[in-house]
């Protein structure tokens, strides 16, 4: 079983710069591009009985893998600020889902940017069994940091338990974050999205990476290719990895 996890910290990102950064080159853009093996091989899984927990999933990125998994017979609980938004996604998901698989679908309302709010929702979370299944959690590209070195440090303490973090750069995805944009770069951004993949076709690969053999080791930081993505001295140190798991465990009230 694999599970993707993120914990945020304000203290550990001096001089850091991701090993994933938005580029956006177009020649490199034009390698914006998957494995075509990939939906044919999630077409083949049965992930009845299995569920997931989704941070975000109301739009975008999210919203398309929670509609994939919903596919394959996958319980779901999505986590989200916007009750309406999450209320047509749990529809849609009803929609998509074999009756047979008699999966279960729920929505609940936290917002995950407040680490104190956490605690007092996470509780929710038990009924879905996560410890035996899937979570995806959303990011931004100004938490590429945190997501980063929280996967080295949730490997170091929960691998031996048969958890696998790995952290995903999706590239260049037509979403709507592009509409919150400034208007100035708005439109320049524009000039990218020919070569953007939709988040349909993109929720294939996070798919693959949770349920393929060869990503059962924990730890890997992968880019939308599923290719290891260099590590860099601030990701190795584990002292940075110690100061981002104290300030998340006060931050959340758990220490």
């Amino acid at each position: 079983p694999l599970r993707h996890a993120a914990a945020q910290a304000t203290d550990v990102t001096d001089n850091y710069v991701p090993p994933h950064t938005l580029n956006l080159n177009l020649t490199q853009l034009s390698n914006n591009v998957f494995h075509p093996t990939l939906p044919h091989h999630n077409s083949t899984l049965d992930l009845t009985r299995k569920t997931a927990l989704i941070l975000g999933g109301t739009q975008g990125i999210g919203k398309a893998i929670a509609a994939r998994l919903a596919a394959l017979g996958t319980s779901i609980s999505i986590a989200g600020r916007n009750e309406a938004a999450g209320a047509a996604v749990i529809a849609e998901l009803e929609t998509v889902s074999p009756p047979a698989t008699k999966a279960r679908f729920a929505f609940h309302k936290v917002d995950v940017s407040l680490m104190s709010e956490i605690r007092s929702k996470v509780s929710r979370f038990g009924g879905f069994e996560l410890k035996t299944s899937y979570s995806v959690i959303n990011a931004v590209f100004r938490d590429s940091a945190y997501n980063d070195l929280a996967t080295k440090v949730f490997t170091s303490r929960y691998a031996a338990d048969g958890i696998a973090f790995h952290y995903l750069y999706p590239g260049q995805v037509t979403t709507n974050a592009l509409n919150n944009l400034p208007w100035y770069l708005r439109y320049p951004v524009q000039a990218i999205v020919s070569f953007s993949v939709k988040p349909e076709d993109y929720a294939d690969v996070p798919i693959y990476a949770a349920t393929a053999p060869e990503f059962s080791v924990s730890g890997r930081l992968l880019n939308q290719r599923l290719e290891d993505v260099k590590s860099t001295e601030f990701l190795n140190d584990p002292q940075n990895g110690k100061r981002l798991w104290k300030y998340s465990v006060e931050r959340a009230g758990l220490a």
